[in-house]
C-alpha cells in the first residue's frame, strides 16, 4: 500500500472508497470534528505509521523471503495476460531493496 494511503487506512476508511477521500476532503472532515491538521501533517503521520507498522512486523519475525504467493495469482489472466512468477519475484525484490534497503538474496 502506498504510504499516502496509510493515513486514510488508519482513519478506518473503506478501501473501496479510497479515491473519494482526497487530502482536501480528509482535512475538511477532520476540521469538522475539531481536528486541525494540514495535508502535509497527515502525509507525515501516514509515513510514520507505515514505518512503525513494518518495524513491528520485522521485530515479530516477518520476512519478505518467506512470502508465499498463491499459485492462482499466476493462473488468473490480467488485462495484460498472465503474471509471470519470476517477474513478480523480481518486482518484489526491487521494491524491498528500494523501500527497505534490504536484499531478498540468501
Amino acid at each position: 500500500m502506498p504510504r499516502r494511503m496509510t493515513g486514510v487506512t488508519c482513519l478506518v476508511v473503506c478501501m473501496f472508497s479510497r479515491n473519494v477521500y482526497t487530502e482536501e476532503r480528509v482535512v475538511a472532515a477532520l476540521r469538522a470534528v475539531g481536528i486541525e491538521r494540514s495535508a502535509e501533517e497527515l502525509r507525515k503521520l501516514g509515513s510514520e505509521i507505515f514505518k512503525m507498522a513494518y518495524e513491528f512486523k520485522f521485530r515479530e519475525g516477518f520476512d519478505f523471503k518467506s512470502v508465499r504467493i498463491p499459485g492462482r495469482v499466476f493462473e488468473t489472466p490480467t488485462p495484460n495476460g498472465k503474471l509471470d512468477e519470476a517477474a513478480l519475484r523480481r518486482l518484489l525484490s526491487t521494491y524491498v531493496k528500494n523501500r527497505f534497503n534490504m536484499s531478498l538474496q540468501g
